[in-house]
């Protein structure tokens, strides 16, 4: 069984290597396995997972989600909430690399698109920030930070994803991801504070302050988005909505928003619709293939194989834990955030489950070593983002930007692991759970 896993692995990398997108490869390799297996049944056997794959009513939360976080992002609502934010956080050691921490974290906690955030928010900040000669590594580094939050701040397109891969309620998954998105970003705050506290020209950077009266005024634009996050997050906590409800809230309330900041048009409707559309069938696609694959692997004996592999190991359930951070943080090297936790939860989710560790905890630490597997080269997609943004830059200087905040995610996440209730204290409290 070993071999076997070995040459399914080996071939799924050589055919990524080929240029080949990632749901035919893994669409191809499922295909494969069930003929070999089941023989012209295996056409029966498929057309029935790509059914009962596509028509879970979960699912029906991503484009509603995706179209919210477009819609903000369309309608220049970013750029709005940036310079609302700017005049207050610029008092503090870092200035604007704050802003960008915080906007990050409130696009987040309204959409759940990291690549959607990370360019938002770099195609606001980083000519700002160049102008007043902040360094550009750091720039970049805080930008990319602030753009992996959205996974992990719900509402999250990942967190969907694996509740549904692993059926757990997708509303406790949400609530689970708020202190440790919150820690997260207060984190890297605290790390941009310490790097400038001692830095000399960091008061030149931040220009002229504004008065305080005046930068509280400047931040209404932000209190609106906070009433969208709590409409999203709120319903859902006090048990008023479902998240598939919540989320046609959310979406309506951003279209809201834009009109009510003369920022909704026909064109901006359009091309949000068309982003969303295309979007969702990259996520959807991704599925199905991933779901083929790991289906065939289940009819094999493959996935009770890695269980009783992981699960009989000589050593201390925590090695086996960080065993499985190691070949996610591994993979995330190669492949992009989505299809790799796709391809990997389940292989490893019933061990995980078999060794005794809750499955919404489970669900953070894994959103955290995706978001690891973002800043990580050589394909992290937030580096690709920045790099789009910055075409002349050295793509060394834009990983010498990130990589203390992946770091610093590494960080949470053994923070997470030594104290679990970070992530389950407040969906344990949640009403009609």
């Amino acid at each position: 069984m070993l071999g076997f896993l070995v040459g399914i692995f080996l071939g799924l990398f050589v055919l990524l290597a080929s240029g080949m997108w990632i749901a035919v490869v893994t669409g191809v390799i499922g295909v494969t396995l069930f003929y070999i297996q089941v023989g012209p049944a295996a056409i029966t056997a498929i057309s029935n997972i790509v059914w009962t794959s596509a028509e879970k009513f979960p699912l029906t939360t991503v484009p509603l989600f995706i179209f919210l976080g477009y819609m903000l992002m369309e309608s220049g609502l970013a750029s709005r909430v940036y310079a609302g934010l700017e005049p207050l956080l610029n008092r503090l050691p870092g200035g604007l690399l704050h802003t960008n921490i915080v906007v990050g974290a409130l696009f987040a906690s309204a959409s759940g698109s990291g690549m959607a955030s990370a360019a938002a928010i770099g195609s606001v900040a980083l000519p700002e920030m160049a102008k007043r000669g902040y360094p550009k590594a750091l720039s970049i580094g805080s930008v990319a930070a602030g753009g992996i939050l959205a996974p992990l701040i719900p509402p999250s397109i990942m967190m969907i994803m694996y509740c549904v891969i692993t059926g757990q309620s997708i509303g406790k998954q949400f609530i689970a991801g708020i202190f440790p998105g919150l820690a997260l970003a207060t984190m890297f705050m605290i790390y941009i504070a310490l790097r400038f506290r001692f830095y000399g020209r960091w008061v030149e950077f931040r220009g002229e302050l504004t008065p305080w009266k005046t930068a509280l005024v400047r931040t209404r634009s932000v209190w609106l988005i906070l009433i969208l996050i709590f409409l999203v997050l709120g319903t859902i906590y006090l048990g008023v909505a479902t998240p598939t409800e919540a989320a046609a809230v959310g979406a309506a309330g951003a279209m809201v928003l834009a009109w009510a900041h003369g920022c909704l048009n026909w064109q901006i409707l359009k091309k949000t619709t068309i982003a969303t559309v295309r979007l969702t069938s990259i996520v959807l696609f991704i599925y199905i293939g991933t779901h083929i694959m790991s289906s065939a692997l289940a009819l094999s004996g493959a996935i009770g194989y890695i269980t009783q592999a992981l699960t009989s190991l000589p050593v201390p359930s925590l090695v086996v834990l960080v065993i499985i951070y190691l070949l996610f943080i591994i993979l995330g090297m190669f492949i992009d955030t989505l299809p790799m936790m796709l391809m990997t939860v389940p292989l490893v989710f019933p061990a995980v489950m078999a060794l005794g560790y809750d499955p919404i905890w489970f669900g953070i630490a894994v959103v955290l070593l995706t978001n690891t597997g973002n800043l990580s080269p050589p394909v992290g997609m937030v580096l690709f983002v920045m790099q789009s943004l910055n075409p002349d830059l050295p793509i060394s200087e834009i990983y010498r930007g990130v990589i203390p905040f992946a770091l610093i995610v590494l960080v949470m996440l053994a923070i997470l692991t030594a104290f679990p209730q970070i992530a389950l204290w407040l969906p344990n409290t949640m009403f009609g759970q």
